[in-house]
């Protein structure tokens, strides 16, 4: 199960990538003073470091919504998680954006 479970957050990742990545990237480029190459600098930074900060809404979800000591607990998370990636890769392969919070807890 945990093989399971890390493999679910792996594709998880990629496809929060793809949907937040290419939204905050595009808003970032339009800024004619940022050359590209700091743009994708200053995501990666952001994404590297922010989490480190913010990491209350995980927690939430790990013990509020879904206790993950619990085998039922595990099982509801991973449906949720797999239900918010069939979403937003559906809704990312039309082009159309979503939020990633509000699929899981849909």
């Amino acid at each position: 199960m945990t093989i399971a479970l890390l493999t679910l957050a792996c594709v998880f990742a990629v496809v929060s990538g793809v949907n937040d990545g290419g939204a905050l990237l595009g808003t970032g480029l339009k800024l004619p003073s940022v050359r590209p190459v700091t743009g994708i600098a200053l995501l990666m930074a952001a994404v590297a470091v922010v989490p480190l900060v913010t990491h209350r809404v995980a927690v939430t979800f790990t013990t509020r919504l879904a206790p993950m000591r619990d085998p039922g607990g595990q099982a509801a998370m991973a449906l949720a998680v797999l239900a918010a990636l069939v979403v937003v890769t559906a809704l990312s392969a039309r082009g159309l954006p979503t939020s990633l919070t509000l699929a899981v807890v849909g």
